[in-house]
């Protein structure tokens, strides 16, 4: 998936990678994520953790819940999937550039810390 920035800067606090938040099928490969894409660990059941695509980098990883304290929105009423990931409570850091991952205003932002 091709998506251009929002927002790019190099300087330290500051922005580095912003995209649109969009949560992968859970069939979907994690290898193929492209930048701001997400996908839910344990796509049926009790959330274990996401795959997170770094807006600045790109780099996948996975991230446990027990460790970011993930939130979701809640599926509409009637159903019980798909859950959206809308927050992360401590951001985490990308295992390859070292920005931190969060959540903003439906989008997945990188900052340099």
């Amino acid at each position: 998936m091709s998506q251009v920035p929002q927002i790019l800067a190099e300087a330290s606090g500051v922005v580095v990678g912003s995209y649109p938040l969009t949560v992968a099928a859970h069939k979907t490969c994690s290898r193929t994520l492209g930048r701001g894409e997400v996908k839910r660990v344990s796509g049926r059941g009790p959330l274990v953790g996401y795959f997170l695509a770094c807006p600045a980098c790109g780099f996948v990883a996975s991230y446990l819940h027990d460790a970011c304290g993930f939130t979701e929105v809640p599926p509409a009423p009637g159903t019980e999937w798909p859950r959206v990931l809308s927050g992360i409570g401590k951001p985490p850091p990308c295992y390859s550039c070292r920005s931190l991952i969060s959540v903003e205003g439906g989008a997945l932002v990188a900052r340099r810390p």
